[in-house]
């Protein structure tokens, strides 16, 4: 068994490693590979063509230093990268800070089988992780189930098109403007952001953009 440890935080590396190693969850004893950097994680994932090498499980931090050469800036990045390499490894990402609009970027653009705050880590929650990840199912914890259950009941703003016209507003981009990019005509713009506008029970156009960024969907 084979696992990719990626973090910054030689300790919790350490704690992983305690607790992953006493647990009769895995069919043989694990093996870890440890990587502090994205950098060296990318090496190291590159580097494991051979079979019998392949990691089996990936612990991946989602914000550490950033390997700006090849594109990698979250742990979403590394993640992708190992799912391309070797689809059969089961990625579980943890967050420091929780933001709605990271959770939903990881579990649309990367969907890990585990998504975990590192708050709510401990022994008990990360070998509830493995086994609902080896039984085939998806792991979020607590703080992580809760923003996920805040995305659905604010629906409208999980809809990328939206997202993308609040974010183009943000940046100071007219109707006619936003309408080249997102191919929509200006009245099917209009009708979108009267829409979320009733979501987040607002009349007022000044204060759209702020409630977004306050509610961290932008």
């Amino acid at each position: 068994m084979n696992i990719l440890l990626i973090d910054d935080h030689p300790m919790l590396i350490q704690a992983y490693i305690d607790c992953l190693s006493k647990t009769t969850l895995f069919t043989s004893i694990p093996k870890f590979t440890i990587a502090y950097s994205y950098k060296d994680a990318f090496k190291l994932i590159n580097e494991d063509n051979n079979l019998e090498k392949k990691f089996h499980f990936a612990f991946i931090t989602q914000s550490i230093s950033r390997f700006q050469e090849e594109h990698i800036y979250c742990g979403g990045d590394i993640a992708l990268l190992i799912q391309k390499k070797n689809n059969d490894c089961k990625i579980i990402i943890s967050v420091s800070n929780i933001q709605t609009a990271m959770v939903y970027d990881l579990l649309k653009r990367v969907q890990p089988n585990a998504l975990m705050i590192k708050n709510d880590i401990n022994s008990n929650s990360l070998l509830e992780a493995v086994l609902k990840v080896k039984q085939g199912d998806f792991y979020y914890s607590a703080g992580v189930t809760i923003v996920i259950q805040q995305i659905w009941n604010k629906n409208v703003l999980a809809n990328d098109i939206n997202r993308k016209i609040l974010i183009l507003l943000a940046k100071g981009y007219k109707i006619k403007e936003v309408q080249e990019i997102v191919l929509l005509s200006p009245s099917a713009i209009k009708r979108r952001i009267a829409h979320i506008k009733v979501v987040l029970d607002i009349t007022n156009d000044s204060t759209l953009i702020k409630e977004a960024f306050q509610m961290n969907f932008i």
